[in-house]
């Protein structure tokens, strides 16, 4: 019994964060637009990522980890540029140029 307590406690903050993402995700993603819907998407994610930057940076830097903080923010700003929809498609299209593939490099 105390194992299936432990268990709950580990899943009820999966499962609130999971509600929490799922009442935060635009209302046009549920419609038929689904190419606004994913940009719209993709807005929240910035936003989310941006959110976590910061909040783990700052965390990290008031523990007097400075490598930590500026590797976070390293990171955030990389995960930033990915999601970017034209950005997405530059490097898919470098990499599979680099692979030897038929990628195009342009939108």
């Amino acid at each position: 019994m105390e194992k299936i307590k432990r268990g709950a406690v580990r899943v009820l903050p999966v499962i609130a964060a999971a509600a929490v993402c799922l009442a935060l995700t635009p209302g046009v993603a549920a419609a038929y637009d689904f190419g606004k819907g994913a940009e719209d998407i993709l807005k929240l994610v910035r936003t989310i990522i941006i959110i976590a930057v910061l909040v783990a940076g700052a965390i990290e830097f008031l523990k007097h980890q400075v490598t930590k903080t500026i590797v976070i923010i390293i990171i955030g700003a990389l995960l930033i540029f990915l999601s970017n929809t034209d950005m997405m498609q530059n490097v898919g299209g470098a990499v599979m140029n680099l692979l030897g593939g038929t990628g195009s490099s342009g939108p």
